[in-house]
């Protein structure tokens, strides 16, 4: 931020919140820029961080959005921010979206892709392995992923060329899903 203000750093929080909005509006004006501040496992930003994220998106600049604020997270974000002492910040969040998981034909489609991208050209998850495969993980890509794996790494343990329900089932004990 130094740099980007050309001043020197600010002692106090009201004086650091004055450079970042000079900064931000800078961007916006005389660069032409629009900055976008991403926060990824946003679940994890503690109660007296998020409160301060309203000051960012507040300064004197309500008729005009500045700055994009992007919270990324797990469901646990939307009931931290569904606290009253939240309500500034939830108010000057214009859009809520929650990923849904792949519905087994969108699983089916991504395992075939991510075996193909690893150069496989054959399927190697039988038709009862990937509907165990969604029914453990509803779908959700991270949870496929780790349990897809998991199930590839026994059945080259037990030096199988495809995976079938039971070794699936035997993958969701030891990924503990």
């Amino acid at each position: 931020m130094r740099t980007s203000t050309r001043s020197e750093p600010a002692r106090f929080k009201g004086d650091l919140v004055d450079q970042i909005a000079d900064a931000i509006v800078r961007l916006n004006n005389t660069k032409k820029q629009h900055p976008i501040l991403v926060f990824d496992e946003a679940q994890l930003l503690s109660h007296p961080a998020l409160e301060q994220l309203p000051l960012l998106l507040n300064f004197d600049m309500d008729s005009s959005t500045y700055l994009t604020l992007l919270l990324i997270g797990q469901p646990l974000l939307r009931r931290t921010l569904s606290l009253q002492h939240h309500e500034a910040l939830r108010q000057r969040i214009a859009v809520h979206y929650h990923l849904e998981g792949l519905s087994r034909a969108e699983l089916d489609a991504y395992i075939a892709h991510q075996l193909k991208a690893a150069g496989c050209s054959q399927p190697v998850f039988d038709d009862m392995a990937r509907q165990a495969l969604y029914q453990a993980t509803k779908g959700i890509p991270r949870k496929v992923n780790k349990l897809a794996l998991t199930a590839l790494r026994l059945g080259a343990s037990r030096k199988v060329s495809s995976i079938d329900e039971a070794i699936l089932m035997d993958a969701v004990a030891e990924a503990l899903l």
